[in-house]
């Protein structure tokens, strides 16, 4: 499975993909083996892997949601949802308070596949990498959160205003 993720990360971004772990499978494993990750995944008839996303482990009962990959072939076709959907059950299962997404300022689609699956903006970051559009610049995040307990304290620490929240969730709706 780990090859096959590699591929399907290659594939769709060839080595321009900000997280250059997801192109080892070794790291994969290793990473999963010591759960750090949690991986899923989608395959088709022929085992080819079609859509892949990690839980990582962040601190204590916090996780992200990320390194969603899709095949171009069949985005839009609800499986980027589905996997979040698997990593929320799975993020219930194993007690996190709390699960946090990034994802890229221009990348709408991935903001509201999470704003559908019940995350939140929460804040917003700045960075400085060269994105997968091989773009040398700062390429902005948003974090999406979805909280899984209620009275989880570290999400009180706000990283943007109410009022940018209520802006932002206005713009998913």
């Amino acid at each position: 499975v780990a090859e096959g993720i590699a591929a399907l990360v290659r594939s769709q971004y060839e080595d321009r993909y900000p997280h250059p772990d997801t192109y080892d499978p070794h790291r994969i494993i290793e990473s999963t083996e010591k759960g750090q990750t949690l991986t899923f995944v989608h395959r088709d008839s022929n085992a080819q892997v079609l859509a892949y996303g990690a839980l990582v482990y962040l601190d204590e009962s916090v996780w992200e949601a990320g390194k969603i990959v899709v095949h171009e072939s069949i985005r839009g076709r609800g499986l980027g949802n589905e996997i979040v959907a698997a990593m929320d059950r799975t993020a219930a299962l194993i007690g996190a308070d709390a699960v946090h997404a990034w994802t890229y300022t221009e990348h709408d689609k991935s903001q509201k596949m999470f704003y559908s699956s019940g995350y939140r903006p929460s804040g917003i970051t700045i960075r400085d990498w060269n994105d997968v559009f091989d773009r040398g610049c700062r390429e902005g995040a948003v974090i999406m959160t979805k909280l899984f307990n209620p009275d989880f304290a570290a999400f009180r620490r706000v990283f943007v205003p109410e009022s940018l929240r209520e802006t932002l969730s206005f713009v998913y709706d």
